[in-house]
């Protein structure tokens, strides 16, 4: 089975690239869905995150406010890295079974979805990476139409704090240019969807 890793960072358009792949007939598993279940109230994750960062970080009904759990860390480079030793390693777990689910109903190909995929070093669960880039004016442009309440100075600091997106290029085997229109973006992922599967077959 080929697994595509699909990231990019923030504003980019990894979730249109996931879309449209999806609407291809391909299936995409999303690292920041299955990230959910870490956090999920009484499990290993959920308590030891409560007992690293603080009942404060609870709601009233005892889930983990992840809002207030990003404000912890955003600016503390120990405390992101104590999350990070808490969260990744329970997420890979859980990415690399459902990659394995997919397998075993014999599928041929499928993606996921990662933002931090490089960062955690999760890139050798693919096959082939794509990276979706877009120039700085752009993704501060359609951040602050998704998210009006952000000014562009914390926008600014969220790209800042990423992995730059040149380093993150060094990883690809296809980058995915996302400056322009959807339709353009459309008929790039189909290209290169359509390249990985002519590749799959000839393998055969």
């Amino acid at each position: 089975m080929r697994v595509i890793g699909i990231t990019g960072g923030i504003g980019a358009g990894k979730s249109k690239v996931s879309d449209i792949l999806v609407s291809l007939g391909l299936d995409v598993i999303n690292a920041d869905e299955i990230g959910h279940q870490v956090y999920l109230p009484f499990t290993s994750g959920w308590d030891e995150v409560v007992r690293e960062f603080g009942r404060e970080v609870l709601t009233e009904d005892g889930e983990i406010n992840r809002s207030e759990l990003r404000s912890k860390v955003f600016n503390d480079p120990k405390a992101l890295a104590r999350l990070n030793q808490i969260t990744h390693p329970r997420i890979r777990e859980l990415l690399c079974q459902s990659i394995s689910d997919w397998r075993n109903l014999g599928k041929r190909i499928i993606a996921f979805e990662a933002a931090l995929l490089i960062e955690a070093e999760w890139n050798e669960l693919a096959d082939e990476i794509w990276v979706v880039t877009a120039p700085k004016s752009v993704i501060i442009e359609r951040i602050i139409n998704r998210s009006p309440r952000l000014n562009n100075h914390m926008i600014q600091s969220v790209i800042e704090s990423q992995m730059p997106q040149s380093e993150r290029e060094k990883f690809a085997n296809i980058v995915i240019d996302n400056s322009g229109t959807i339709n353009e973006l459309k008929k790039i992922v189909e290209m290169n969807y359509n390249h990985t599967l002519g590749n799959l077959f000839r393998e055969k």
